[in-house]
């Protein structure tokens, strides 16, 4: 799932999407771990399962919104 989810968005550096924004709107930013992105999101989504599994979907859609923001202003 970490590599489906890599290229959705920047891991940092734009101020408007990426995945730690992302992470902070599902309400779960302190499970974001800064660094390469693909360990970060494998962290994360693993970090959500098994500490914060109701925000999960929350995960998700917070992510697949950015992406469309994201892709809609490459």
């Amino acid at each position: 799932m970490a590599d489906l989810f890599h290229d959705f968005l920047p891991g940092s550096g734009n101020n408007r999407t990426a995945f730690p924004l992302a992470v902070v709107q599902a309400g779960i930013g302190e499970l974001w771990v800064p660094g390469s992105k693909r360990p970060a999101i494998v962290q994360l989504l693993t970090s959500t399962l098994e500490q914060r599994r109701s925000y999960f979907t929350k995960l998700i859609m917070a992510t697949v919104r950015q992406a469309m923001i994201y892709r809609c202003g490459e």
